[in-house]
């Protein structure tokens, strides 16, 4: 029993997570705060009604007899001035009669209130004493909203004093009733109203599962069926999702899904055969540089030949050669090397900027000056091997930019850096003519380059290395006056801080 009790507990909140049980519920609440907001003025409102019904009951009871057809016949005429008039005629009624009037009205006392006159009609044989006075006709909404709250809240014992509002001819009836009838008849009422709006806000939660079901949950299921389907198996065409709905939301959400799924599926497809054919020019590739291999030490014999005409030759085809072996060696590091995470640590910049001039043999006095303007001591944490590729990759290029331009005249390449808000900047800038404008846009990408017997992987691995780091590599400007790339390195420390 218990096992099954668990068990259900355990559906319940289970479908009470899923998106339906959820606009099930959602409805439930909405419904039911509706309700409250119209059960507060409703409340006050039959407050209200009871108490001018029972006033209406006090005036009977007040001129009640034992009697006749005849007096009923002349009570027809509901005025008050003929049933006082006929209240003294008539005499008084005896005190069993009183007490059964009294107890089927739920009253205690009875008077009748004419302009300033106050005159006592029926009274208990119970003594009692008044709790509260409530005179209806100078009651307001937020007053019956108060008392209907008292009432409720409170344990039924008081004695009220009620009195009613005057007719025309200026007669009121004045009655003491207690407050436990009024309770009693406030909590059947409100155990009525709640319990039907249990029922509205059921049959709106399930006709509003039904709807938002059919129209939302059950095409979002069929959608996330679709992906998990795709995910399995991308190259499937059969898998990609056909679109059933054409208007609304839905509709341009599987014409999305469905679009994406042809980008990816031809994606995956033209990774497949860059794949392929990334294998097969690494096996030849391979060979290639093998037999490159074998070329170049015959270029060496062949250099020590005393023949003119060869010795002429010799220059050009070993720089061929060698071209050709840098182009396959750098094909296969690409190829199969990852961007390793960086080891960063502290480091001063200035120190990595002379490796960099070193290893390209630059300087202030070469041909083509390469000058710093890095400032000293200029401490950036980052990791000194990958940023070291990154710089040389930079000034090789802009070196070798400056070496093919027979127009510029003064061949400079610039090294600047800086710390700024978040990090480190650095700026390489040369003299040279400027990048051409057709590979601009694609100059970080494989393969692209700007010269002609150029590999064009030198900046993508530069980038892939400074995006390594969090940071960005951009081409600044170019044009006949030179080119300036900059370099942004994010501080790890800040980004810590602000995370």
């Amino acid at each position: 029993m218990l096992a099954g009790l668990d068990k259900l507990w355990h559906s319940v909140m289970a479908g009470l997570q899923s998106l339906s049980g959820r606009l099930v519920l959602a409805a439930i609440i909405y419904v039911m705060a509706a309700q409250l907001i119209i059960y507060v003025p409703t409340i006050a409102l039959y407050r209200h009604d009871w108490l001018v019904q029972r006033a209406e009951s006090a005036l009977l009871a007040a001129h009640a007899r034992e009697t006749t057809l005849e007096f009923a016949d002349r009570l027809v005429a509901r005025d008050i001035g003929d049933i006082l008039e006929l209240t003294q005629i008539e005499g008084e009624v005896s005190e069993a009669t009183k007490g059964e009037i009294l107890e089927t009205a739920g009253i205690l006392a009875v008077a009748i209130r004419r302009n300033s006159i106050r005159q006592l009609v029926l009274q208990s044989s119970v003594p009692f004493r008044i709790d509260a006075s409530l005179n209806l006709a100078e009651q307001d909404f937020l007053s019956q909203v108060a008392g209907a709250w008292n009432t409720m809240t409170g344990d039924g014992s008081r004695i009220l004093n009620i009195i009613s509002v005057p007719d025309e001819n200026g007669v009121a009836v004045e009655y003491a009733a207690r407050e436990n009838s009024l309770r009693i008849a406030m909590l059947n009422y409100s155990s009525t109203i709640w319990f039907v709006a249990a029922i509205i806000s059921l049959v709106t939660g399930l006709l509003l599962f039904a709807t938002l079901y059919r129209l939302l949950v059950q095409p979002m299921h069929r959608i996330t069926g679709n992906m998990i389907a795709f995910r399995k198996s991308p190259e499937d065409a059969s898998r990609i999702l056909s679109q059933t709905h054409y208007m609304g939301e839905l509709g341009d959400a599987e014409k999305a899904l469905a679009d994406l799924q042809h980008d990816v599926r031809a994606s995956l497809r033209q990774r497949a055969r860059l794949a392929a054919l990334g294998e097969a020019v690494s096996k030849i590739n391979h060979d290639l540089r093998n037999i490159l291999t074998t070329a170049q030490l015959l270029t060496d014999r062949i250099a020590m030949s005393e023949d003119p005409s060869v010795q002429s030759a010799a220059p050009r085809l070993v720089a061929a050669i060698d071209r050709a072996v840098d182009l396959s060696t750098n094909v296969l590091k690409f190829g199969k090397a990852e961007v390793a995470t960086p080891e960063r640590i502290d480091f001063d910049f200035s120190a990595l900027v002379g490796d960099v001039a070193a290893s390209q043999e630059l300087g202030p006095d070469t041909e083509i000056a390469l000058v710093s303007s890095v400032p000293t001591g200029l401490v950036i944490n980052a990791d000194p091997d990958q940023l070291f590729r990154v710089l040389m990759n930079l000034v090789r290029n802009a070196a070798n930019a400056l070496r093919e331009s027979e127009d510029t005249k003064v061949k400079l390449i610039t090294i600047a850096a800086n710390e700024t808000e978040g990090g480190w900047e650095i700026c390489v800038e040369d003299t040279g003519p400027g990048i051409p404008a057709h590979v601009r846009e694609t100059i970080f990408q494989a393969f692209v380059s700007t010269r002609s017997e150029g590999t064009g992987l030198g900046l993508a691995i530069a980038a892939e290395l400074v995006q390594s780091h969090g940071g960005t590599l951009e081409l600044l400007r170019t044009g006949i006056s030179g080119t300036e790339f900059r370099i942004f390195i994010p501080n790890p420390n800040d980004q810590e801080t602000h995370a």
